[in-house]
């Protein structure tokens, strides 16, 4: 677009909506707007988009020592058409939008696409200047599309999985995000906004609009065709391969499961594996080594075998469990288990995925069980062998129990995956190819997702303000599940990916036996020692003879001559010295390329500044406070109707809006876990300034 290459010459090149009103629009030929298909009807698409975006100030009061806040909006800014339109009240873009859907004759059955990053945070602030949304969100307040008046809004970070940012980088893109931005300056609506701030805005909406329209041309996408989220990438290619051989439609169809099934199935389901080994919480180790799979679930998938028969009913006890593996079967089963205990530093147990009897007389290992009178538990076979492995029991009474047979993924299906892996390969350390590189990378790690997308989602909407989840007909969803064209694939078979891969992790867990400090979904970081490392090499020779045996390719070469093999244990870069506090709760030391020691820490939610704010390995303990936590709390007003706020002797509308305020994180563990662990009572109780370490003599 001429205009659109104007802006990169010329910086601040807005305008007002007045002086867009004076603008010519383009004209689009009948042959030129495209078409999908929406329920039994068409709806008619122009072939252009725009992109928009918000700019707020973040008001916030202290009552009663808890920060509370508006959102004040005080820019908006759309690229529409190669032109950046700008304005400081909503109610400009409310008249914005009428004007668009009068010249174009926009509505329902003809719309305009609008992208925004992060879409869930402007609706907030758009929804309340326009009546009769119909919104899309996989959760309550997660909106993935809304349209309203001819305008069809999408997120265009699901559809990146990236922060506009990370995403404008890695498409490559002439204008890049802007850094250096004060979000905590106080704006109004009628605050001058300096060249450089417009510039901020303005930037966001011409990056994100050249990143859009560069993934469609890499893609060979239009408006139409291009997913709504990340994901749709693989399950277009997927679907495609499966759809070559009609006997995966039929096979697909034949294994459908029951309401009953799919509610066994969902309560078996369980990601990955995650955790400390209590006995060293809170200390501060020396020496760790840690390994992690390659592409731990396409690995599984690729190798392993799952459901591929219609779930069929048994009565079995425990012993029947055993005979339905020992005869190469497999079987989800609902079991209970009496007098269950276990010393295992890694418990395999999860409480959120068990039904206590009585909790009272549970112990509790950070949410995982190691001792109880008796539980009830929703088991696959690879469940099972871990669970009879590691805990004693009394007695395992099979309350249910449906068995099927097992065999590869369909081979076109895996061809997809394979091609993934191959490409990532190839691409591998070739100069400018990062791009084809990470989203080969990506569509690799992506086929997960696919796999374990729910058939049966709640409906969520919004009413008066508020949003609700309510359940479905089990029954009827499962119906449309299957009679759809554009599934393929079993829902059981999403379980038995992470089933298996927690199965390969629990191997390498129980070759570091009471080595083992930490565990998380593919890898293992344990105390030094020789003998574990080689046993976990050694799993890498029977890794290959898989990759030889499978037909298709998991062995690959990059253009170095690195060979590579989908699924090998690799060996990471060791740590000087390690601490941790629980699931994705640690702090650690690790030499650079030059030799020098930097700490780093691992706390969900914690930004990259608190590392340097914690400032060393010895200050990682309870009670830290982190006030550079990069961490915030969203405050939401749902009010449609317009209140006002005073800022600076003016009086400001608002409507529904979004605050979002800076917190604090502070370093703790629960009781159960506290208790449980005597190193912490000692250490806090008695010894409250002295450092601990550890280290294996070899």
């Amino acid at each position: 677009m001429p205009l659109l290459k104007k802006l990169l010459q010329e910086l601040g090149d807005y305008m007002t909506v007045n002086e867009f009103y004076k603008q010519p629009l383009p004209e689009f030929e009948s042959d030129e707007i495209l078409w999908k298909r929406k329920g039994k009807g068409m709806t008619a698409y122009l072939p252009d988009f725009s992109t928009f975006d918000t700019e707020v100030s973040n008001l916030t009061w202290t009552i009663e020592g808890k920060k509370h806040g508006v959102g004040l909006l005080y820019l908006w800014q759309i690229c529409i058409f190669g032109k950046v339109v700008t304005g400081r009240y909503l109610e400009e873009f409310v008249d914005l939008v009428q004007y668009l859907k009068k010249h174009y004759g926009l509505g329902e059955k003809k719309r305009m696409v609008v992208y925004v990053h992060n879409l869930e945070y402007d609706y907030q602030f758009i929804k309340s200047y326009f009546d009769k949304w119909q919104v899309f969100a996989t959760a309550p307040r997660a909106v993935l599309y809304a349209y309203t008046n001819g305008l069809e809004f999408r997120c265009s970070y699901k559809l990146t999985n990236m922060g506009l940012a990370k995403f404008l980088e890695s498409e490559g893109t002439n204008i890049q995000k802007q850094t250096g931005y004060d979000y905590n300056k106080l704006r109004t609506p009628r605050t001058v906004l300096t060249p450089e701030e417009m510039k901020y805005g303005e930037f966001d909406v011409i990056g994100l609009y050249q990143g859009i329209k560069s993934l469609m041309k890499k893609n060979d996408d239009n408006i139409v065709t291009i997913p709504m989220t990340s994901t749709g990438y693989v399950r277009r290619d997927c679907r495609a391969a499966m759809n070559s051989n009609k006997k995966n439609r039929e096979q697909f169809v034949h294994c459908r499961l029951t309401d009953k099934q799919y509610e066994l199935c969902r309560k078996a389901f369980r990601g990955g594996n995650t955790h400390a080994n209590r006995k060293y919480t809170g200390m501060i180790l020396e020496d760790l080594q840690s390994f992690d799979i390659a592409s731990s679930y396409p690995a599984v998938l690729l190798y392993n075998e799952f459901p591929c028969s219609p779930p069929q009913k048994v009565a079995v006890d425990e012993s029947g469990l055993l005979d339905i593996m020992d005869k190469g079967l497999g079987f989800i089963a609902e079991i209970v288990l009496y007098d269950v205990e276990t010393t295992a530093p890694i418990p395999y147990l999860a409480l959120d995925k068990c039904e206590v009897y009585d909790i009272l007389d549970m112990v509790n290992d950070n949410g995982r069980i190691l001792k109880s009178k008796k539980l009830k538990t929703w088991v696959v076979d690879q469940d099972f062998k871990i669970i009879t492995k590691q805990y004693n029991y009394s007695k395992c009474e099979v309350r249910l129990c449906y068995k099927w047979r097992l065999s590869k993924l369909p081979k076109e299906l895996r061809e997809v995956i394979s091609k993934y892996f191959v490409k990532k390969t190839l691409l591998k350390g070739i100069e400018g190819e990062e791009y084809y590189y990470n989203k080969s990378k990506n569509k690799l790690n992506g086929c997960y997702g696919m796999m374990v997308q729910d058939p049966v989602r709640e409906a969520v909407y919004e009413q008066d303000g508020e949003w609700h989840s309510d359940k479905v007909d089990v029954f009827e969803a499962l119906e449309h599940f299957y009679k759809s064209r554009n599934n393929f694939l079993q829902y059981q078979i999403g379980i038995y990916v992470t089933a298996y891969a927690r199965a390969r992790l629990q191997e390498a867990i129980e070759i570091c036996g009471d080595n083992i400090v930490y565990c998380d979904t593919d890898s293992v970081k344990f105390l030094r020692s020789l003998s574990i490392s080689e046993q976990i090499m050694a799993i890498n020779s029977r890794v290959e003879q898989w990759a030889l045996a499978s037909d298709v390719s998991a062995i690959e070469y990059t253009k170095a001559g690195e060979k590579q093999v989908l699924g090998l244990w690799d060996e990471e870069k060791p740590y000087e010295r390690f601490i941790t506090y629980g699931a994705k709760k640690y702090a650690y030391d690790q030499l650079n390329k030059k030799g020098e020691v930097e700490f780093h820490i691992t706390v969900s939610g914690l930004g990259k500044g608190a590392a340097k704010e914690i400032g060393c390995i010895e200050n990682f303990r309870l009670g830290l406070t982190v006030t550079n936590s990069g961490r915030t709390i969203s405050e939401y007003d749902d009010n449609i109707n317009p209140h006002f706020v005073w800022v600076d002797g003016y009086e400001y509308e608002i409507r529904s809006n979004i605050c979002i305020i800076d917190t604090t994180y502070t370093l703790g563990v629960t009781e159960d876990y506290y208790n449980l662990s005597d190193f912490l009572k000692n250490k806090y109780e008695r010894v409250k300034a002295e450092r601990w370490t550890y280290r294996e003599r070899i």
